[in-house]
C-alpha cells in the first residue's frame, strides 16, 4: 500500500520559527556591535583631544625640524624597509645624529612630560609613507618599549595616497603584550610642503573599559538569549526529529555506507539505496526515488573519473618536468660570470603557459667576446617548447663557432627551414659583444627593437635592420649592424610578450611605456632593471590573463672604455 505524502510546506513553517529565532541573535550581535562602535567613538574623540593638547603644548618648529630631518636620511634609499631589515643596527646609526640632537631631546621630554598626565601609555611621532605602505618613527615617547628615530613598521597606507593629502590619521585598535588592547589614533601635523609624506602626533590609549562594557552587555543578555532559544528549538526539534530527522538520517547513513563502501559495492546487482524511505514528506520521498534512481549513473561517472584523473595526473607530472628541463636549458645562476668585471648581465623569462617558447642565451665564445641572444618561436605551450628548445641548440653551435651575426643567422635559417614541416618560425636578435673594445656585432630576424641607455643619457629605442624570422624562407641574406657599449652603457631586448602585454580594458603595454619605465630607473643594475619592469607590466595588467610568454635581457658595461665627452 502507497505511504500518504504531504507537502513540505509544514517543514517549512517550522524553518521560518528557526529562522526567527536566528535573526533574533543577529539582532542581539548587531546592537553589541553598535555598542562596541559608540565606545570606540569615544575613545577616538578622546585619542584626538589628547594628541591635540600635546601638540599645542610642543615645540611645533623643533618637531617640523626633526621630521624633515628624518625624511632627508630615508629619501634616498630605495627600499629602507628592506635596508632595516637586512641591517637595522647599521640603518639606526644613520638617525642617531637626529636622536641626539638638542631639539629631538626637547621635544621628546615635553611630549613626555605632558603624556605622563594623561592616560595614554605612548605618544609617537610619526611619517606616514603612502606610496610604501610603511611608517617611519621620528620620535617616540612611551612608558616601556621606546622604539629609536627610524624604525619601520608596516601598515596599510591606502587611505594616505597624495591625493589625500589633508587625510587625517584612521585610528585602529591593536593588541600589546605590554599594554593590552590599545587604541591608536592622533592628528596630522608639521606640514613639510612635501606632497609623498605626512606626519602625524598619535597616541595609545588602553580600551579596557570598553571590553569590560562589553563583558557585562554579553553576561546579562545572551544567557536569556539562550534560555528562550533552547525551549524554542526544543520544541522544534520533537516535530523535525519525528517527520524530517529520522528520515534523512536513513538517507545519510545509507549515503555513508554506500561511499564507504563503494569499492565493494560498486559492482553488486544489488541496490544500496532501495532500503530508504522519505516518511511523510512528499519531497524526501522523491530524493529516496532519485538516489535509487542514480545509484548506477554514479558508479559510472566514478569509474569514468578516475580514468580521466590518471590521464591528467599523467600530463601534469610531464608538463611540470617539461618546464623543469625547459628552465634548465636557461642561464638560472646570477652573477653569470662572477670573475668578469667588464659587465653585468641578468636575463628571465616568465611563459604563459606551464612551459613556452621564448628563449634567451649568453656565454663566452672565448675570453674577449661575449654572444647574447634573445628569441621568441611562434605559439605557446608544449609544440612552441620543443621547436625553441631544437632553435637554441642549432643557434648556440653555430654562434661559437661563426665569427659575424648575419653568416650565423643565415646558416642557421637554412637548417630550420629544411626540417620545419609545420611551418614554425622563430624571431631572433643576435649580439656579440667585444669586451675590449666595447663593439657589439648586431642582427635581427625579425625580432623587436633593441632598447639602449648611452653614458648618462636616457633609454632609446635602436630601429635596426630587420631580417625575416628563421624557418620562414630559405637562402636569406640578413644584416650586420653595429653599436657601441662604454662603461655604464645599459643595452635592453625582450620579447614581443612585453609591449602586447593587456590590460583589463585590453589597451596594450606598448613601446613608450617600457621606455618611460626604463628610464625611471636608469642607473639600476640589469637584474633590478628587469624585476622593475616585471613589477610595472604586473600593476598594468592587473588580473588580466598573460597571453604570451615575457622574456627579457639586459646587459651593462662596467669596466670598458667610457664615452668621449
Amino acid at each position: 500500500m502507497k505511504k500518504k505524502t504531504v507537502p513540505i510546506t509544514p517543514a517549512v513553517i517550522i524553518t521560518i520559527v528557526v529562522l526567527s529565532v536566528i535573526l533574533a541573535i543577529v539582532l542581539t550581535g548587531a546592537a553589541y556591535i553598535f555598542f562596541i562602535k559608540g565606545a570606540d567613538t569615544i575613545y577616538d574623540d578622546m585619542d584626538r583631544s589628547i594628541t591635540g593638547a600635546l601638540l599645542r603644548g610642543t615645540d611645533e618648529d623643533a618637531m617640523r625640524s626633526i621630521a624633515l630631518k628624518t625624511y632627508e636620511v630615508i629619501a634616498p634609499m630605495d627600499d629602507p624597509k628592506a635596508v632595516y631589515e637586512q641591517n637595522p643596527d647599521a640603518y639606526l646609526e644613520a638617525f642617531r645624529p637626529i636622536q641626539e640632537s638638542e631639539e629631538y631631546q626637547k621635544c621628546w621630554r615635553e611630549l613626555n612630560y605632558m603624556r605622563e598626565g594623561t592616560c595614554a601609555t605612548a605618544v609617537s611621532f610619526v611619517i606616514v609613507m603612502p606610496e610604501k605602505n610603511y611608517v617611519v618613527y621620528i620620535l617616540d615617547a612611551s612608558t616601556q618599549n621606546v622604539f629609536p628615530c627610524g624604525t619601520i613598521y608596516s601598515m596599510d597606507t591606502t587611505g594616505y595616497s597624495k591625493d589625500h593629502a589633508n587625510t587625517e590619521f584612521i585610528a585602529y585598535v591593536s593588541n600589546s603584550e605590554t599594554y593590552g588592547s590599545v587604541l591608536t589614533d592622533g592628528i596630522r601635523c608639521c606640514t613639510l610642503d612635501r606632497p609623498e609624506i605626512n606626519t602625524y602626533l598619535v597616541a595609545d590609549i588602553p580600551v579596557a573599559e570598553v571590553l569590560d562594557s562589553s563583558k557585562r552587555f554579553v553576561k546579562h543578555t545572551v544567557p536569556m538569549a539562550v534560555a528562550v532559544t533552547a525551549l524554542l528549538c526544543f520544541l522544534i526539534s520533537l516535530l523535525l526529529k519525528k517527520e524530517v530527522l529520522r528520515p534523512l538520517k536513513t538517507i545519510t547513513d545509507t549515503t555513508r555506507r554506500f561511499v564507504e563502501d563503494y569499492d565493494r559495492d560498486r559492482n553488486s546487482e544489488t541496490n544500496v539505496f532501495d532500503s530508504i524511505s522519505g516518511g511523510h514528506i512528499q519531497e524526501l520521498q522523491n530524493l529516496c526515488s532519485s538516489l535509487q534512481s542514480m545509484e548506477s549513473d554514479i558508479n559510472r561517472y566514478i569509474r569514468n573519473t578516475e580514468e580521466m584523473t590518471a590521464v591528467e595526473t599523467k600530463l601534469a607530472t610531464e608538463l611540470k618536468l617539461a618546464k623543469e628541463i625547459q628552465a634548465d636549458f636557461l642561464p638560472s645562476i646570477f652573477p653569470a660570470f662572477p670573475d668578469r668585471d667588464e659587465f653585468d648581465i641578468y636575463a628571465s623569462m616568465d611563459p604563459a603557459r606551464e612551459i613556452g617558447g621564448d628563449f634567451y642565451d649568453f656565454f663566452l665564445a672565448d675570453h674577449d667576446h661575449l654572444v647574447m641572444l634573445i628569441a621568441d618561436v611562434a605559439g605557446k605551450g608544449i609544440p612552441a617548447a620543443l621547436f625553441m628548445m631544437t632553435s637554441k641548440i642549432i643557434l648556440n653551435n653555430y654562434a661559437a663557432n661563426t665569427t659575424t651575426c648575419s653568416k650565423i643567422l643565415e646558416r642557421v635559417n637554412n637548417i630550420i627551414y629544411e626540417n620545419n614541416k609545420n611551418d614554425m618560425f622563430v624571431t631572433v636578435w643576435l649580439g656579440i659583444l667585444d669586451l675590449r673594445t666595447g663593439s657589439l656585432q648586431c642582427s635581427s630576424a625579425g625580432h623587436e627593437y633593441p632598447i639602449l641607455k648611452s653614458g648618462s643619457g636616457s633609454f632609446e629605442i635602436i630601429h635596426d635592420p630587420h631580417g625575416v624570422a628563421l624557418g620562414v624562407i630559405p637562402d636569406r641574406k640578413y644584416e650586420d649592424y653595429e653599436l657601441t657599449l662604454c662603461t655604464d652603457d645599459v643595452l635592453f631586448v625582450y620579447t614581443d610578450g612585453l609591449p602586447e602585454a593587456t590590460d583589463p580594458q585590453f589597451q596594450r603595454f606598448g613601446m613608450q611605456r617600457i621606455v618611460d619605465t626604463l628610464n625611471r630607473y636608469p642607473d639600476a643594475d640589469p637584474e633590478h632593471l628587469l624585476k622593475n619592469m616585471s613589477s610595472t607590466v604586473n600593476d598594468f595588467v592587473k588580473d588580466g590573463e598573460q597571453f604570451d610568454d615575457l622574456t627579457m635581457l639586459a646587459i651593462k658595461a662596467k669596466d670598458i672604455p667610457k664615452r668621449k665627452q
